[in-house]
């Protein structure tokens, strides 16, 4: 308190509404309006404060969460990936085995009994097409002139038959 307010309440001009004289003699405290006013903003600041905190808070726990679920989902991605990779190395060794001629052609021996040829024949076409026929074989340096071409009149001879044909001695 001031002086001013001791001095008015200890010569009794200080009172309160009912008449009752101030702390000294009296039932109530008279207080300055303003001192409630600084409490009043005083508390609003300090929720304020305490709310922007817990909020602030949160968000730090919020994110600190959703960053170690998001590596743990990406660790779960990676072996993953790890087990795709080593699946398709072994994929494609088995593919590699597979097609191997030597597999192949110990698998139709024996698996499926074929006979292995006792000679092989290369057929030869004496023919060549001409532009207008479509894509043909351009004749190689060498090559013998092609032979005139077939009318529909001629007989051709079927694919048994040029075989037949290159079979003979």
């Amino acid at each position: 308190m001031t002086a001013l307010a001791r001095s008015l309440r200890s010569s009794g001009e200080l009172r309160s509404p009912d008449g009752n004289a101030g702390v000294a003699g009296g039932k109530r405290r008279l207080r300055l309006v303003e001192q409630r006013r600084k409490r009043r903003v005083g508390r609003a600041v300090g929720i304020g404060v305490a709310i922007t905190i817990a909020v602030t808070t949160f968000a730090i726990a919020l994110t600190h969460v959703t960053m170690t679920q998001t590596a743990f989902d990406l660790e779960a991605e990676q072996n993953l990936l790890a087990e795709l990779r080593e699946q398709n190395e072994q994929l494609e060794l088995a593919v590699a085995i597979l097609e191997a001629p030597d597999r192949i052609r110990n698998d139709a021996t024996s698996r499926l009994e074929m006979v292995p040829p006792s000679a092989i024949y290369y057929l030869k076409s004496e023919e060549v097409s001409s532009g207008d026929d479509g894509p043909g074989t351009p004749p190689q340096p060498g090559d013998t002139p092609a032979a005139p071409r077939r009318t529909a009149s001629a007989p051709r001879r079927t694919a048994s038959a040029e075989t037949a044909v290159a079979n003979e001695p």
